[in-house]
């Protein structure tokens, strides 16, 4: 399982916040104001994922990062080693 932070917007960007490290997260845990972006290694494709379509999909307690392992590419279809990155963005967007 691989460890992640989540990362939050300020007024200089993206700041790394090691208050709850990746793996602990649940569908829960997550706000309207927080983004997952999807990473492809085959073809280098970056998506967006918004909690509203996760939880709408699956259990509140599912964690995060089990999910990660049923990841597959929306452009080239490749299912292995896709992760995602959990942001925070600013709530006034």
């Amino acid at each position: 399982m691989s460890v992640g932070y989540v990362w939050r917007e300020n007024q200089n960007g993206f700041v790394l916040d090691r208050s709850k490290v990746f793996y602990d997260w649940h569908l829960e845990d997550l706000r309207e104001w927080n983004i997952l972006l999807v990473h492809c290694p085959a073809c280098k494709w970056i998506g967006e994922v918004y909690p509203s379509a996760l939880q709408r999909r699956f259990r509140g307690h599912e964690r995060i990062a089990g999910l990660q392992r049923g990841l597959k590419c929306g452009r080239c279809g490749n299912r292995e080693g896709n992760h995602w990155q959990v942001y925070r963005i600013g709530r006034n967007r």
